[in-house]
């Protein structure tokens, strides 16, 4: 009944801004998906929340409701895997296309646990001059 809360503070309550959703990880319990709505003209904030099971992360889109809903959804499934059905364009946004995971997980290895060449790197000759000048610093230094 997660659209039906939304779409009832909506006409409802008056709450038309669509301020945020977000995820967050409780591990063994799922995941919670929570969205922020405000009503301007009447100055109150509402917060609803819903849980997701871990086995099977899947959650109605709101895009239907609120079109900004669509931005925060992709974010939310690039980071977290939560699927929100319905919604027409679930990619990447940040993150390479064959990237592998979902970093905002706590499940998710850490990279600093992982030694990985990083693939940027490029070796570079040191230019002309540059290891004489070391050797002299380093010769010039007192002990």
């Amino acid at each position: 009944r997660w659209v039906e809360a939304v779409t009832t503070a909506r006409e409802l309550l008056r709450c038309l801004y669509f301020e945020r959703l977000r995820g967050d990880d409780e591990l063994a319990e799922g995941f919670e998906v929570v969205c922020n709505l405000c009503s301007v003209e009447q100055r109150h904030g509402l917060l609803i929340r819903t849980h997701v099971p871990l086995a099977e992360p899947t959650l109605d889109t709101l895009t239907d409701a609120f079109a900004g809903a669509g931005w925060h959804e992709r974010e939310t499934f690039e980071m977290f895997g939560i699927v929100f059905a319905g919604h027409n364009d679930l990619r990447n946004m940040y993150l390479p296309s064959d990237f592998e995971g979902y970093p905002l997980r706590k499940d998710f290895p850490l990279l600093s646990r992982i030694v990985k060449p990083w693939p940027g790197i490029v070796d570079v000759e040191p230019l002309p001059g540059e290891d004489e000048a070391d050797e002299a610093d380093e010769a010039e230094a007192p002990a």
